[in-house]
This record gives structure tokens, sequence and C-alpha cells, in this order.
């Protein structure tokens, strides 16, 4: 009886373990597809979430290149680094230091025979449109005569195109060393009521609001004066730009004695907050 029992159990026993081992492997293989599963989802959320990453995350853009229409950080040579095109062949000028001291990063203009041309493009005529002209300046000497040309993209006569200068002994406006935005030649004009310091960096810059006809003056990013009622520049004006003095066809002796670096055209007014960001801007 007792071995019979022990038969019993004996098989009993070994029922149970083949259940119980086919049970765990049941379970290790559902586990197994359970992990496999698991994991897939996981990778596919993580895939999911970095596809809206990616489509959410704003471009960073640079706000002080949007609207160039032509730069010229005179970085030993006349290429505009908008990339517009508009370069600038350069006469009779030198390498020199910029604000930062860094050598062969603006270009001294001698104030007789140094000057710089770019050929006519539509976009560089400004009409029609709000735009913004700024520069780095280091002036060695006010002019004797009228004044000291920045930019000048005129003929002559009223009407006449446009030109962003700092004002001479002669200029018959309040100031001397004074910003000065106009075609000139009897034409309506804006001016700064600040004199710049010679011998020292100045970023200088102009604003011009279409809708309103108004000029807004800059000095190293501060607002310094407004002057409404300024007309559009004109068209039809095809001379080139000259950067450090006047169009030839003047006859004029406006040039610049000084150095300039970081030279920007754009197509829009740039806010004060974007003139301050500029001043400010290591470039």
């Amino acid at each position: 009886m007792f071995k019979r029992n022990f038969i019993v159990s004996d098989r009993l026993f070994a029922c149970i373990f083949r259940f119980v081992f086919v049970t765990l492997c049941l379970n290790l293989s559902l586990m197994k597809n359970l992990f496999i599963i698991c994991f897939a989802l996981v990778i596919a959320a993580n895939i999911t979430s970095c596809k809206k990453t990616l489509t959410n995350s704003p471009v960073s853009v640079d706000s002080l290149k949007v609207g160039l229409i032509a730069y010229y950080p005179f970085n030993n040579n006349g290429v505009d680094s908008s990339g517009n095109g508009n370069n600038a062949t350069v006469f009779n000028v030198s390498p020199s230091t910029d604000r930062f001291g860094k050598a062969n990063y603006a270009y001294s203009f001698n104030g007789t025979t140094s000057y710089a041309a770019v050929a006519d493009n539509a976009a560089l005529r400004l009409s029609n449109t709000d735009f913004t002209v700024s520069t780095w300046v280091n002036m060695t000497a006010f002019n004797s005569t009228s004044g000291s040309f920045i930019f000048a993209k005129r003929t002559s006569g009223l009407n006449d195109g446009w030109g962003f200068s700092i004002t001479g002994y002669q200029s018959g406006t309040p100031i001397v060393g004074g910003v000065f935005f106009g075609p000139g030649g009897g034409n309506p004009y804006a001016v700064g009521t600040k004199s710049l310091v010679t011998g020292k960096w100045n970023m200088v810059t102009v604003v011009y609001n279409l809708a309103k006809q108004q000029v807004s003056i800059y000095e190293n990013g501060v607002l310094d004066n407004v002057t409404n009622n300024i007309a559009t520049p004109n068209a039809a004006i095809n001379a080139n730009l000259y950067i450090g003095t006047d169009n030839p066809i003047n006859a004029t002796s406006y040039f610049m004695n000084g150095a300039f670096n970081d030279m920007r055209i754009y197509n829009r007014a740039l806010s004060s907050s974007l003139v301050q960001q500029l001043y400010l801007s290591v470039h």
C-alpha cells in the first residue's frame, strides 16, 4: 500500500512539475513578447516626440540680417556680405583697425581721393519703401565745406536721389558734425542735434518710415531727432552708389576723412530696440 501510494505521489509530482514547467515557459514567452511590444511602443513614442519637436521648434533667425540689401564689413575688401552682390570697388583706401582693435577690419579714407563705388541696383535707390542706413564711422576731421558723405546715390538738382552724410563747416545747418540725410540741392532734409566726437568710433543710423514720410536719426543706438515730411527718394535715379564721397559729376569735395566699418543698408525700418541691438552687436 505504501509503495503504491509512493508511485502515485511520484506520478502526481511529475505531472505537477510538467504543468509548472509548461506554465513558466508560456509565461516567459508571453513576457518576452510583452517586453518586445513595450520596447517597440517606447521607440515609436520617442520617434513621434522627436518629429513633433523638430516640427514645432522655431528656426533661429538673426533679426539683424532680415532685409539687408547691402552690408560692407570692409574686412580688407569691398565684398557685399549680405549676399546680394552689391560689391564695392574701392579706390585709394587703406586697411585700418575696427572699433575692437582688430587689424584689417575697417577701411580708412584720406579725405581727398579715397572712395568706393557700387553699381546701380533698383533696390539701392530706396524708393517707395521703408529703409535703414547705418554705419560705424571714426572721423579724423569734419569737412571744411558742406559735409562728408557716407553714402551718396544722387545726381544734381531737385529730387535727385538720396545722401547720408556728416555736416561740415559750411553746411548751413545748426550744427557741425551732425548726421544728415537728404539729397541736398535745396531739398527737404533731416539733421541730428548732436555733433560726433572726432577720433572716436560712433555708430550713426537713419531710419525712414514711408507711410509717415519720417526720418529718425540715431547716434550710438540712441534716438537723436525725428523729422517729418521727407519724401521718398526718386526711383528714376540710376547713379552709382558712392561711399566716402559725392557722385563725381557734381564736382564737389565732400570726401570723408576717417574710417568706416560695418556699413549696412536695409529695405525695412529697424525698430529702436533693433537699432540698440545693432549698436551692441559684435561682428
